[in-house]
C-alpha cells in the first residue's frame, strides 16, 4: 500500500499522469478563484470550491484518505457547486 495518495497515483499510472493532475487541479483553481472574483458579494460557492482543490491537492502529498468514497463525493459536490455558481447570470 503506497503511503501517500500521490505515491499511489505515480505508481499506477506514472510520473507524467501525477503533474498532469495536478496541474490541472491548479488550472481549476484559478478558474474558479477568477470566477468567485467576477460575482463579488456572491463569491462563496466558487471560493468553497477552489478552497477544496487546495486542501484536496495539498492532502495528496500527505496521506491517501482522499481516494475514500465520502471524500470523494464531498469534493465533487463541492467543485461541481463551485463551476456551477462560478459563471455570473447577465440580466438582460
Amino acid at each position: 500500500i503506497a503511503p501517500t495518495a500521490a505515491a499511489a497515483i505515480v505508481v499506477e499510472f506514472g510520473r507524467p499522469a501525477f503533474w498532469l493532475a495536478v496541474i490541472t487541479a491548479l488550472v481549476a483553481i484559478l478558474v474558479l478563484l477568477r470566477g468567485a472574483i467576477s460575482r463579488g458579494r456572491d463569491s462563496s460557492f466558487p471560493a468553497a470550491g477552489a478552497g477544496c482543490l487546495v486542501t484536496v491537492t495539498l492532502l495528496a502529498f500527505d496521506n491517501v484518505g482522499i481516494f475514500s468514497t465520502a471524500t470523494s463525493i464531498i469534493v465533487a459536490t463541492t467543485v461541481g457547486l463551485g463551476l456551477s455558481q462560478s459563471k455570473s447570470r447577465t440580466i438582460g
